[in-house]
């Protein structure tokens, strides 16, 4: 009661709240004092002139301690169904709860602390929800509670439950921040990562790692009876580790990597649960030499070349040995050529690789990078000037007017195997094929001017078919036609006898031409033509 008079009467005060750590420490018994800075406003009265002023003023502190009231009201019905406890800009930590003179102690419900730590790359603000294993039967659990996970990944849970083997930590949503952190490759969490612990380790106080590699463990131990040892050492052994190394906070993160590459290479449009239940059950996951992955990877998803696999697989182990995001990266853009049927070669790799380490979102361009894919594999680009080819490439789409235009010049040229780098030559080339397609049906382009033309007509020979076709003749007017002009017909002496009547006027008879059968003789013995 003392607390609420003294919160009235300070209504324009600023209050900051402490935080207590609570997991993991074995001092989770001792209460903590919140910190409270008061950072007093100037309320001397500056002489207002007018009763309106005042009025306001007092309107306004009205409407300011009704909300102060509301608050407060809302904060302690959050008390309790949260450990994370908040009044008055108070927080307190897991396993602690705010008393009535506002300070955090122990909530005695609270049985144990714990604390870990989810990675697919760190995962920040992922929801973690606990269930529980009882007699080899699962049950979800309303009472424990567990904080969001910070950019690092790390959260704390507070257990109240009494009865139970172990518990399971499922971690969902939040953004996956790469394994640099670097925010140009933050992505949302699509996975749901779970771990599993034994009431030992938790009464301990012992972290625990949440990741791919862990949710393998989960996945097997429900398949099994909740037979858990033996999960943790088929899947610990499967990854070539031990159990231990597997859920340690720090180690652990190298075998979820792992994992989380195996499944991401395997393209966007999969059901990576399934993925994930299917590697759950093998019995060899990963070895140094990438010969294990190589042999893996068509289990998983038949359609997978043989030389695909090879190349996801030393791109895998790299990811291991050298941890970056560009690997990682270069992952994801080659498991989506893999999903168009492409073919990737090493060399298509490193080409990926170079741009990506020297302009980072290059190859966010999917346009950009299957032109890049194509002028390696047709030699075009190599991995010393494959960056150039990349900016040239998408300098040419972004000053195209049409970029689908500008994709078919690229391709062609880069089909012709020509130079890309001249930048010039490919936007003019882009530019005319663009203003060719404007031309209609009657038009043609003008290479000299760069414009379409109405192009001139000419009839073709066979354009003329019917008499309609014919063009009418002049009209000359009528003329007369002079009699001595008709051709003269012969008179009836002129055919007097038969042979008059079988030849005309000049033509000699019939039986004065030579006989066939006279000079009928075989080809050999034809005299030879002779001139007089």
């Amino acid at each position: 009661m003392k607390k609420l008079i003294l919160f009235f009467s300070m209504l324009l005060l600023f209050v900051s709240g402490c935080s207590s750590s609570g997991g993991g420490s074995d001092d989770t018994s001792s209460s903590s004092s919140p910190t409270i800075e008061n950072n007093e406003t100037n309320t001397t009265d500056e002489n207002t002139t007018t009763e309106q002023h005042s009025q306001i003023d007092n309107n306004q502190k009205e409407e300011n301690k009704q909300k102060k009231d509301d608050e407060k009201t809302t904060n302690n019905s959050e008390n309790n169904e949260s450990n994370a406890t908040k009044e008055n800009n108070i927080t307190c930590g897991q396993g602690e709860k705010l008393d009535d003179n506002g300070s955090c102690v122990k909530d005695e419900n609270v049985t144990a602390v714990t604390s870990g730590r989810v990675v697919d790359g760190s995962i920040f603000d992922a929801n973690v929800s606990v269930c529980k294993i009882w007699n080899n039967t699962r049950s979800e659990s309303n009472e424990s509670t567990c904080s969001t996970t910070d950019t690092t990944g790390k959260f704390q849970c507070a257990v109240r439950e009494d009865e139970y083997d172990y518990l399971i930590f499922k971690a969902t949503g939040g953004t996956d921040l790469g394994t640099n952190s670097d925010s140009r490759d933050d992505k949302p969490n699509v996975d749901v990562l779970k771990s599993i612990a034994s009431k030992n380790d938790i009464d301990q106080n012992k972290s625990f790692m949440v990741s791919p590699a862990t949710t393998l463990v989960v996945l097997r131990a429900s398949q099994s009876d909740w037979n858990v040892s033996e999960a943790k050492e088929s899947i610990a052994k499967a990854l070539g580790t031990t159990s231990d190394q597997l859920f340690d906070i720090s180690e652990g993160e190298k075998y979820g990597t792992i994992v989380a590459n195996i499944v991401d290479s395997l393209g966007k449009d999969i059901d990576r649960a399934e993925i994930l239940s299917k590697l759950s059950q093998q019995d060899a996951i990963y070895s140094d030499d990438g010969s294990v992955i190589k042999e893996l990877l068509p289990k998983l998803d038949p359609s997978i070349s043989e030389t695909n696999s090879e190349t996801l697989a030393n791109l895998i182990v790299e990811s291991v040995k050298k941890p970056s995001d560009v690997v990682e990266k270069v992952i994801d853009q080659v498991a989506e050529q893999i999903d168009e049927n492409r073919t990737i070669t090493n060399e298509v790799v490193e080409s990926y690789k170079t741009i990506l380490e020297n302009n980072f979102t290059l190859l966010d361009d999917k346009d950009v990078r299957n032109l890049v894919s194509d002028a390696v594999v047709k030699g075009v680009a190599d991995i010393n000037n494959s960056l150039d080819v990349a900016l040239a490439i998408n300098q040419v789409l972004e000053k195209s007017e049409d970029k689908k235009v500008a994709i078919s010049v690229l391709s062609e040229n880069i089909e012709q195997g020509n130079n890309l780098i001249d930048i010039e030559s490919i936007i003019n080339q882009v530019q005319r094929t663009i203003a060719m397609s404007k031309c209609q049906e009657n038009e043609i382009f003008d290479e000299d001017e760069g414009i379409c033309k109405v192009a001139q007509q000419k009839v073709p020979k066979d354009a003329v078919k019917s008499p309609e076709d014919i063009p009418a003749l002049p009209d000359q007017g009528a003329k007369v036609i002079e009699e001595s002009s008709f051709p003269q017909i012969p008179s009836e002496n002129d055919y007097s006898s038969k042979e008059g009547l079988d030849t005309q006027p000049g033509q000699p008879a019939d039986n004065n031409y030579p006989s066939y059968e006279q000079n009928s003789s075989r080809d050999d013995q034809t005299t030879p033509y002779q001139t007089n």
